[in-house]
C-alpha cells in the first residue's frame, strides 16, 4: 500500500531536478571511476562501485538524461533566458511525464525479449524484437552500444523474459544548419512506485534497423 500511495501521490505536476551534465564532461568522470573501481565524488567517495554502478558509468542509465538536459539548457538560453534561468529550467522533470511514460507502455508496447544461447560452455542471453512485417515474421536483433551494457541488460530486465522497448527521438542541426531527425532506443521496465531502469540499445545490422523501422510505422 505504502508503495500505491506514493506512485500517486507523485502523479501530479509537481517537479524534481533533473540530474545532468555535459555528456563530455560525465565521460570522462565516469572513465576515471571505472579504471578506479570506487566512487571518486560526492557521499560515496572511496567506496566500490557496485555492478549497478559500474553499469551506470558505462553511460546508458544518464545519457538521454544528459542529452535532454542540454537540449533544454541550449533552447532556454535561445529564448532569451540567463544562464542561472536556463540551468534551472534544464533540471526540472514533471513526475507527471514519468508516469505518463509508464501509462503509455501499457497501451502500445514493443517488446524485446531475451533467450538464451551457450557458447564454449557457457550461457549467454540474446536480445530481439519480433514483429509482422506484411505478413512475414520478422526478428529483430538488438544489442547495447558495447559489452558493458549487457550488465546493465540484465538489471533493467530483473529476471524477466521481456522489457519495453522505449523510442526516444531526437532532433539536431548540423554545421550548415540542417536540419538531422531520426531515433534512438533504449529498453526499460519500472518498479511499483514508478521507479524507471533503462538501458541504451540499438539494432545489430544495418537490416535490423530497417525492419526495425517498418514495424515502428
Amino acid at each position: 500500500m505504502a508503495k500505491e500511495s506514493k506512485a500517486a501521490a507523485n502523479k501530479g505536476g509537481e517537479k524534481r531536478e533533473r540530474r545532468w551534465s555535459v555528456p563530455t564532461k560525465r565521460a570522462k568522470g565516469y572513465a576515471e571511476e571505472r579504471k578506479a573501481k570506487v566512487h571518486q565524488h560526492g557521499e560515496k567517495e572511496g567506496k566500490e562501485l557496485t555492478d549497478y554502478e559500474a553499469g551506470l558509468r558505462s553511460g546508458y542509465l544518464q545519457c538521454q538524461s544528459d542529452h535532454s538536459g542540454l537540449y533544454k539548457y541550449k533552447k532556454a538560453l535561445d529564448e532569451g533566458k540567463s544562464k542561472a534561468e536556463a540551468k534551472r529550467i534544464s533540471r526540472e522533470i514533471k513526475l507527471q511525464e514519468n508516469f505518463n511514460m509508464a501509462e503509455n507502455k501499457i497501451k502500445n508496447p514493443i517488446k524485446v525479449e531475451r533467450e538464451t544461447f551457450e557458447m564454449d560452455g557457457k550461457q549467454y542471453f540474446s536480445y530481439f524484437i519480433r514483429g509482422t512485417v506484411r505478413g512475414k515474421d520478422v526478428k529483430v536483433a538488438i544489442v547495447p552500444p558495447d559489452k558493458g551494457g549487457y550488465v546493465v541488460l540484465d538489471i533493467v530486465f530483473d529476471g524477466a523474459m521481456e522489457a519495453e522497448l522505449v523510442v526516444i527521438p531526437y532532433e539536431m542541426k548540423d554545421d550548415n544548419g540542417k536540419t538531422i531527425k531520426g531515433n534512438t532506443y533504449a529498453v526499460r521496465s519500472y518498479d511499483d512506485d514508478g521507479t524507471v531502469y533503462e538501458c541504451k540499445v540499438k539494432p545489430f545490422r544495418y537490416s535490423d534497423k530497417n525492419i526495425l523501422d517498418m514495424l515502428l510505422r
